[in-house]
């Protein structure tokens, strides 16, 4: 499926590209209007960094501008990957619209904002895509902004109906109590049972509601322990059901495994999990950017190929230097302190 290898290359870019140059993420958008949604920048159908009046003296440069039949339908603004949202953004983008008279606007930063915009009225309508492989929000909105597809009244339509799936949802979880449970539950044992039997049951029970996602963490407290996996196995190290001939991918899996149980791990937090001195002078993991600035060729030293997101904005990438002889202990160090986080990790011989 096309729009869906699409929308995955767009997120594995972005998960790469966190502290990137905006004039950097400016190119690639460029290239994905014109590989991915079919835009030509020869039929004046891109326009990038346009200046465009705003009075007499004052003038705004869109970052890009789509145009399809000599009409500009489409504005794009960009920031960096790592910025999160902010009503100045969504300002700067609605100014835009306006001057343009274009209905349909796209911010990009930590996550994709979808507008529809009714510039005569100022109606304002917006969708927040998280760039997330195989999201399928992000997959329809590859298929709505490809140039053969587009639509202002598709696009508006998608946006709407999202609004209301995400407002049903909503309203089905106000409604799921504890009273509402235990009446369905009368209603199923009333075709077996007596009413005093249903009411002497249901005087020793109690019913707990509790949300999945949970509470966010406190941000100076570390995340909870996760499940304990036990993996069993006959040759190197074995976790989560895959051998690990190499050491330090073991390592790599573990960290992941880790953010993957806690979703919404701060980087504060994973370094309390993960204290620096298990690894030595590099730590266990660094900032991405940090990395980079510390070692010529960050590849030999971290995981660049495979970095990590966190909740807050951080992007991680764990260290590949991991030893198990000598005076280098630390692979041992390591896969002890994860059996004390919950997780096990079988050696053999």
């Amino acid at each position: 499926m096309k729009s869906l290898d699409d929308w995955n290359l767009i997120v594995s870019d972005y998960l790469t590209s966190q502290y990137a140059l905006e004039s950097t993420i400016q190119e690639k958008w460029e290239l994905y209007c014109s590989e991915i949604f079919n835009y030509k920048s020869i039929r004046n159908e891109i326009n990038s960094q346009r200046h465009v009046p705003f009075g007499r003296n004052e003038r705004g440069v869109p970052d890009i501008i789509l145009r399809l039949n000599n009409r500009d339908i489409v504005d794009i603004e960009l920031k960096q990957y790592r910025m999160a949202f902010s009503d100045e953004m969504e300002q700067q983008l609605i100014s835009y619209m306006n001057q343009l008279h274009i209905s349909i606007g796209v911010l990009i930063c930590n996550k994709i904002y979808v507008y529809s915009y009714h510039y005569a009225n100022n109606q304002i309508k917006k969708l927040e895509i998280p760039f997330e492989k195989n999201n399928p929000d992000g997959i329809k909105f590859v298929e709505l902004f490809t140039k053969e597809n587009f639509s202002e009244k598709s696009i508006e339509e998608f946006i709407d109906s999202k609004k209301l799936f995400f407002t049903n949802v909503e309203k089905i979880k106000s409604e799921i109590t504890k009273e509402k449970i235990f009446d369905l539950l009368e209603k199923h044992f009333q075709t077996k049972f007596s009413e005093n039997e249903i009411n002497a049951a249901f005087a020793d029970t109690d019913i707990n509601i509790i949300s999945k996602k949970g509470k966010a963490p406190d941000p100076g407290i570390a995340p909870p322990i996760p499940p304990i996996h036990t993996i069993s196995g006959d040759k190197c190290f074995w976790f989560e059901g895959t051998k690990y001939k190499f050491q330090c991918r073991l390592i790599l899996a573990v960290v992941k495994a880790y953010v993957r149980d806690n979703p919404k791990v701060t980087y504060h937090q994973l370094e309390a999990a993960f204290p620096k001195d298990l690894q030595g002078s590099y730590g266990v993991f660094l900032p991405i950017e940090e990395a980079c600035d510390r070692v010529d060729l960050p590849s030999k030293r971290f995981f660049t190929d495979e970095p990590i997101l966190l909740t807050d904005g951080k992007t991680i990438v764990v260290c590949s230097q991991w030893g198990n002889s000598g005076t280098v202990c630390n692979t041992g160090n390591f896969i002890n302190h994860a059996k004390r986080l919950g997780y096990e990790i079988t050696v053999s011989q």
